[in-house]
């Protein structure tokens, strides 16, 4: 790999001051009830892999560590996702701001009676 930092040093292109990390974007897996064909991860109900629960306390450490107040989630339908009640009660118990990109019609599966 090249080295592009020196070029980057002496650049009269003005360096962008980034503040503190807020939001972090987590996909929990690309199990979906749907497939869409404009899905990006080609989504679906055949595609079983998820994050595991470790994972999830890994990243959950993250947020931690260094105060993350936005979670954004996605990947297929995330509720689909066996540790995703687990995730999201941790989370609230962090007070983070959860974002749940959701394709809506999952709320209708039988497994999300309750907790909508």
């Amino acid at each position: 790999m090249h080295d592009v930092y020196p070029l980057l040093e002496h650049s009269d292109f003005p360096l962008k001051k980034r503040g503190s990390l807020t939001t972090v974007q987590v996909n929990l897996g690309y199990k979906c009830n749907q497939s869409c064909t404009h899905c990006h991860v080609n989504a679906g109900p055949k595609r079983k892999k998820e994050m595991s629960k470790l994972v999830m306390i890994d990243i959950l450490k993250f947020i931690d560590r260094f105060s993350i107040v936005n979670v954004d989630l996605t990947g297929g339908a995330p509720e689909l996702k066996k540790n995703f009640k687990f995730f999201i009660k941790e989370l609230k118990n962090r007070n983070c701001h959860i974002i749940d990109r959701c394709n809506l019609t999952i709320i209708l599966e039988k497994s999300m009676s309750g907790f909508c």
